[in-house]
């Protein structure tokens, strides 16, 4: 027995170390302190596949980003194939799309969902349209975006936004545009150098890292139980602590759909930080702009909600007043929690409006 168990461990180990044989292609995420050397080190690739399969231009990577390890095989390509692939590589930048299988997932419904043809996912994923899809496997939908994009008669914003799966506001900020008209030829950047993101407030790039939860969520619920002011001249009220908890997770990472700590969009977040406060609040921005009474913009009071007009003709963006002319809300742009002011230009032409949530400084509004 122990003879066999020896033969065993033998080929496992001789499969993993021999340079010859070939894998099928595998997904990693990107750890803390990963190089793009020690990753290739790791599965035996050399680092420049690595490169040519995710579509890179550069070795630059980031915690929480997701690469393709193409299979460890030896075979030489030509000098033509090597160089059409490189040529792919600078190309294009980015991550690819990703969608993680589900227990009653097909390629129909993931096409659907995506907005991509059945015809599209199939060639991207080398499959065959009678292949069960296994639960936990993770098919491409959109392949590495290109770094740029040369605007089309008829384009609009929106369209080009949701063309590469990206939000209005996102591609706006990223091209620093001051309206949403678009004129034929003109160049649009679509790709932000690995680990930066844009600032709507600065103007500049704030390094943005998937990784565990910036705040647990039981210092979320302590910061949201009242706490006894320093005076007794002093009253905390419903929006001091309001305030508190949506600071509390600051730099938590924009998620499309999201309201967890790993991840949420712009009313995720809001939803979020008024349940802690037991404030049931509606789940979209579109509706939330429905509740509340509505104030002016000279009139706005820590606490409440101020909204936009992004990708939509209705309400679409959300975040909370947090005083000084500034509010803090997930941003698409900025791919994380952060405090920006109202008088940046993109939320000053896209502002609709205010609503709050407390009548004085107990009840909340029904």
């Amino acid at each position: 027995m122990a003879i066999r168990r020896l033969v065993i461990l033998a080929a496992v180990l001789f499969f993993l170390a021999a340079p010859g044989l070939a894998y099928p292609s595998s997904t990693y995420v990107v750890r803390q302190g990963d190089t793009l050397s020690s990753i290739a080190k790791r599965f035996h690739v050399p680092a420049k596949r690595i490169r040519a399969e995710n579509r890179m231009s550069s070795s630059k990577i980031v915690a929480g980003e997701k690469l393709r390890i193409p299979g460890n095989s030896q075979a030489k390509r030509t000098g033509k194939a090597a160089g059409k692939a490189a040529g792919k590589a600078v190309a294009a930048r980015g991550p690819a799309q990703l969608h993680t299988v589900r227990p009653g997932d097909t390629i129909g419904s993931i096409s659907r969902k995506y907005d991509v043809s059945e015809r599209e996912l199939l060639r991207r994923n080398l499959m065959k349209r009678s292949r069960r899809l296994k639960p936990g496997t993770q098919i491409v939908v959109r392949a590495a975006m290109p770094e740029t994009y040369t605007v089309r008669e008829d384009d609009t914003l929106y369209e080009i936004a949701r063309k590469f799966g990206m939000s209005t506001e996102e591609l706006t900020v990223r091209n620093d545009l001051d309206s949403d008209r678009l004129v034929p030829g003109q160049r649009l950047a679509l790709f932000e150098p690995a680990g930066e993101a844009p600032d709507p407030a600065a103007g500049g790039g704030v390094p943005v890292v998937a990784m565990a939860p910036v705040v647990s969520e039981d210092e979320l619920h302590e910061a949201a139980k009242p706490c006894k002011p320093a005076s007794d001249n002093l009253v905390e009220t419903p929006r001091d602590r309001v305030i508190r908890v949506a600071k509390k997770l600051l730099t938590t990472p924009y998620v499309w759909g999201g309201t967890s700590l790993t991840g949420m969009d712009c009313s995720g977040f809001v939803w979020k930080v008024f349940s802690l406060l037991n404030h049931d609040l509606p789940r979209s921005a579109r509706e939330q702009f429905q509740v509340g009474r509505e104030v002016g913009k000279d009139e706005l009071n820590i606490g409440d909600l101020v909204f936009f007009q992004t990708y939509a003709k209705y309400p679409s963006h959300v975040g909370i007043y947090v005083g000084d002319n500034r509010f803090i809300h997930a941003s698409s742009g900025s791919r994380q929690v952060r405090i920006t002011s109202l008088d940046h230009p993109y939320y000053v032409k896209r502002y609709i409006g205010a609503k709050r949530m407390f009548v004085g400084e107990n009840a909340p509004v029904d």
